[in-house]
């Protein structure tokens, strides 16, 4: 029973090891991009926020769904079933950002039209 504990364990910290990587690098994608072209507001900046909005809506919900996987194999239960309203939240303002950011580029592109 422990070995399978264990495993769960392991999965659920390297399932979370790995999206906030993903969040980390493409974080790092936007702002190396900002550093080149000097503007923040771009469509590949928008989808990538659209995308780490997406991975922040994943971390606040894989645990639960890890642990019921996990249950269903080895019949022990973490006691960690949750789903983090934090994490949605936080989904949702990075989400609202990205959409702020297309709104900005639309600003932009029609500032840049009138001059």
């Amino acid at each position: 029973m422990i070995p399978g504990l264990i495993a769960l364990f392991s999965i659920v910290s390297f399932a979370y090891m790995g999206l906030f990587m993903a969040i980390l690098i493409i974080a790092g994608r936007i702002f190396s991009g900002i550093r080149k072209t000097l503007l923040p507001f771009t469509e590949e900046n928008a989808r990538h926020l659209k995308t780490i909005a997406i991975l922040i809506a994943v971390i606040s919900v894989v645990p639960a769904f890890i642990e019921a996987i996990g249950e269903a194999i080895i019949g022990y239960s973490m006691d960690m079933f949750y789903f983090s309203i934090e994490g949605l939240v936080l989904e949702f303002v990075v989400y609202s950002l990205a959409h702020i950011f297309e709104y900005g580029l639309n600003l932009q592109e029609q500032a840049d039209e009138t001059l």
